[in-house]
């Protein structure tokens, strides 16, 4: 296990998490952006990002775009 490859892949995760927050990527954005994400060394953040896409591709269901959203 690389330590610095973790932390990279770990940071990463991160700013993607803050731009779906944010509403800059919709859920379906940020799977592609994940699964993009390639950390060899990084087992335990190879962990962490499929369960972030798994959680993502869930919530891609229920999401509703601020367009449509009626008053």
């Amino acid at each position: 296990m690389n330590m610095a490859a973790e932390l990279t892949a770990h940071h990463q995760l991160t700013q993607v998490k803050k731009l779906l927050e944010r509403g800059i990527l919709t859920p379906r954005e940020a799977i592609t952006v994940c699964q993009r994400l390639d950390a060899p060394d990084a087992p335990l953040a190879a962990l962490q990002r499929a369960c972030f896409v798994d959680y993502l591709e869930g919530l891609s269901d229920v999401w509703i775009q601020p367009e449509t959203l009626s008053d």
